[in-house]
């Protein structure tokens, strides 16, 4: 009888523990990347890159994948208070209409200005010096452009002419990138159609690209394209000769740093270096 009361013992006092433990354990902090696209290599660098910062922080990231038309500023709402960071990586979002956030957003590739991030990783200064240096060499220069642009990259615009305008490369028709493909495509289109003396396209989204490459195979007047970022379209269009070329950004980097220095900032320590 001893015996039994001895186990019985051990056993309440191995629950007692087990359950004390469980109670002041720390819980594990949790982040929402709220992503616009999914398709295409940036888009799961992007994703993979935010994955990696999380899980070496000790950090919970779960991924919610929006499609074009879903309104993103209602996500965001519906989001808020559901995690202790949400991440933002839309295809080009500027126009965000929320207020009074309660949880702290970080922006990756997506610039906003409606919205005062925590962190924000954005960099169309070096895009645009990007852009003009392809368009040289696959181009050439006197050439009228149609540019398939969001409307947060003028800097990737000054960029691009400051490569480019001073040998006659002339930006003739700007398109809005930040709009639904098929709104892009029909624009296009009927861009192309007043405005003959466009011989070239430069795309500055994903999206954009997709998008020009179906309204010059509509249209069916031939005119090359610079495009941006990666997926079996533009992998298709490369293959046909109508892409010329595209510019692949670093979107593991945007995941990474993004959340990283997110994580870091909330957590009060500093910056990471640049990896």
């Amino acid at each position: 009888m001893r015996t039994h009361h001895l186990a019985a013992s051990a056993l309440t006092l191995l629950l007692c523990l087990l359950l004390c433990g469980c109670a002041t354990a720390p819980s594990r902090k949790h982040a929402l990347l709220l992503a616009s696209g999914d398709e295409g290599y940036y888009w799961k660098n992007l994703i993979e890159g935010a994955q990696d910062a999380a899980a070496d922080n000790g950090w919970e990231l779960n991924v919610q994948i929006l499609s074009p038309e879903e309104d993103v500023s209602q996500a965001l709402s519906d989001a808020d208070g559901s995690a202790d960071l949400i991440a933002l990586a839309t295809v080009s979002e500027t126009d965000l209409f929320v207020s009074d956030l309660a949880t702290p957003v970080a922006l990756l590739g997506t610039y906003c200005n409606t919205l005062s991030p925590v962190y924000s990783i954005y960099d169309t200064t070096m895009m645009g010096n990007t852009t003009g240096g392809n368009f040289r060499k696959f181009f050439g220069l006197q050439k009228n452009v149609l540019l398939v642009v969001d409307r947060a990259e003028y800097a990737l615009r000054n960029r691009f002419l400051e490569q480019v305008g001073a040998q006659g490369t002339r930006i003739l028709r700007v398109v809005d990138a930040n709009q639904t493909p098929k709104a892009m495509e029909s624009e296009i289109i009927q861009t192309l159609a007043v405005n003959p003396a466009i011989d070239s396209i430069i795309c500055t989204t994903q999206n954009g690209t997709c998008a020009a490459l179906r309204a010059v195979e509509r249209y069916g007047r031939f005119v090359p394209i610079l495009g941006a970022d990666f997926n079996q379209e533009i992998a298709q269009g490369i293959y046909d000769g109508t892409i010329r070329a595209s510019i692949v950004r670093n979107s593991y980097a945007y995941g990474y740093m993004g959340i990283e220095n997110a994580i870091r900032i909330l957590c009060g320590q500093g910056i990471a270096e640049t990896r």
